[in-house]
């Protein structure tokens, strides 16, 4: 009897411990609520959602002259509560700097969104004041209206390849030059870039055409036949040769739109082009690439005056030139990007 009784007891609390997983998964996510861009009021929005713009890889857009290292940037545009968050990551080796921010969205050419930001004001203490050894770690969200965004119109949420970025410009309010400025590749996460969709249906027509040749090369009864056959049966050279010539396409020195590159890159397998991620963990070891501790960005030690423009409408009056911040030569040290903390609701893993 009690031999039957112990099975029991223990597949009982086997079950009573998967009916909390559940409980204990739900407790994680956070929710919030918001009206969308098209006026529909949202309930439960996941805060790990994928926005609807986001950001990959960036880059220093001040010619090198940004006087940071940036490890991570990233920028959100949520079209479900109408938000707008950024990340920054980073160092700098000013001594110490109050800063103004400015965030701007382009898309096709045209700006379709932008705001000035107080870091003070946003409470981003690693900005308040800027200060040399302290890493900057700046998280801002921004709730808009449709009217701020009525400049990025509802195809650019869907249409695969997006050309856009997210540019972040960053002033000395000394100076009042500008020291910093990354930009970010904006994406909607479709893009007509799908190799191993394509590539498998390529490949699969690529063996029929193989199958195609052998068996008309050996049909026929004498070799007039069979050369005439042959000579209407599929080649397996001209259809190599024409994948090869659309994917190199591509590779002219050309500003193509962004969904040529996209959709020629399904055919780089046919030019021995292919991504092994055994062979990148191969050799980027002996190239000297480790991890993901990659910075943007030099410790420039002349500060880089536009001459007014933007800075002239942050700080309301024309430029004049002053006296450069006395920089603090330290050990140039890279800040890995944060891990994902799969635990935190709040954290993220949309950016590139």
């Amino acid at each position: 009897m009690f031999a039957t009784q112990r099975p029991l007891t223990a597949l009982s609390c086997l079950l009573s411990s998967l009916s909390v997983i559940p409980t204990v998964c739900a407790q994680d996510k956070a929710y919030i609520n918001g009206t969308g861009d098209n006026g529909v009021f949202h309930e439960r929005l996941d805060v790990s959602r994928t926005p609807s713009l986001y950001t990959g890889d960036f880059d220093d857009c001040l010619n090198d002259g940004s006087l940071f290292n940036v490890t991570g940037f990233d920028t959100a545009y949520y079209s479900d509560n109408l938000t707008v968050s950024f990340h920054v990551y980073g160092s700098t080796n000013i001594r110490q700097e109050s800063v103004m921010m400015h965030l701007s969205i382009e898309v096709y050419g045209e700006e379709r969104f932008n705001k000035t930001y107080d870091p003070c004001a946003e409470n981003v203490t690693s900005l308040c004041p800027l200060k040399a050894g302290q890493p900057i770690e700046a998280y801002i969200t921004t709730s808009i209206s449709a009217n701020d965004i009525a400049g990025i119109p509802s195809i650019a949420l869907n249409i695969p390849d997006l050309e856009g970025y997210s540019r972040i410009r960053i002033f000395a309010n000394s100076t009042q030059t500008e020291i910093g400025c990354f930009q970010a590749t904006m994406s909607n996460g479709r893009t007509f870039s799908q190799p191993e969709i394509v590539g498998s249906i390529l490949g699969a027509f690529t063996v029929f055409a193989v199958l195609a040749s052998y068996a008309t090369a050996i049909y026929g009864v004498q070799i007039p036949h069979i050369r005439m056959h042959y000579a209407h049966s599929f080649s397996i050279l001209i259809i190599f040769e024409t994948f090869q010539s659309i994917f190199f396409s591509g590779a002219l020195s050309v500003n193509w739109p962004a969904l040529l590159p996209a959709w020629w890159s399904n055919f780089a397998w046919t030019a021995g082009m292919f991504a092994s991620l055994d062979m990148i963990d191969a050799i980027s070891p002996f190239a000297g690439v480790s991890g993901n501790a990659s910075q943007v960005g030099s410790a420039g030690s002349v500060p880089i005056n536009n001459g007014g423009g933007l800075a002239q409408q942050i700080f309301g009056r024309s430029l004049r030139s002053r006296s450069v911040p006395q920089l603090e030569s330290v050990v140039h040290s890279l800040t890995r990007r944060h891990d994902f903390n799969s635990s935190n609701p709040y954290d993220y893993d949309c950016a590139g």
